[in-house]
């Protein structure tokens, strides 16, 4: 004897109930499957844009290495050549613009 033979299944017999279990509707299948895919697509973007974070927030190009060591001297000086070439930049267009000669008026 089987275990479970006892077992009456209302409306149906031990055949039909587990052909049914078997069958999953294709909506089932497609939510699955869709699923699967959202979750995929979050890990792969997580993935990629941590390294992309990592970089930004170390004041870094967007594609360079996110692991290097920087020395805080290197930042440092790479700072101060970009805030003295800005500096540098708008005091040269201040003296032109005050250099200029004044327009006559008519």
């Amino acid at each position: 004897m089987q275990p479970g033979a006892n077992l009456k299944l209302p409306g149906a017999s031990v055949e039909e109930f587990s052909q049914q279990a078997d069958t999953i509707p294709a909506e089932v299948v497609d939510v699955k499957t869709r699923v699967k895919f959202l979750v995929l697509g979050i890990v792969l973007g997580a993935l990629a844009a941590l390294p992309l974070g990592v970089n930004i927030g170390r004041d870094a190009p967007l594609l360079s290495n996110p692991f290097v060591e920087r020395d805080l001297k290197d930042q440092v000086v790479e700072r101060v050549k970009e805030t003295t070439a800005t500096a540098l930049e708008d005091a040269r267009e201040t003296l032109h613009d005050a250099t200029k000669p004044l327009a006559r008026a008519k």
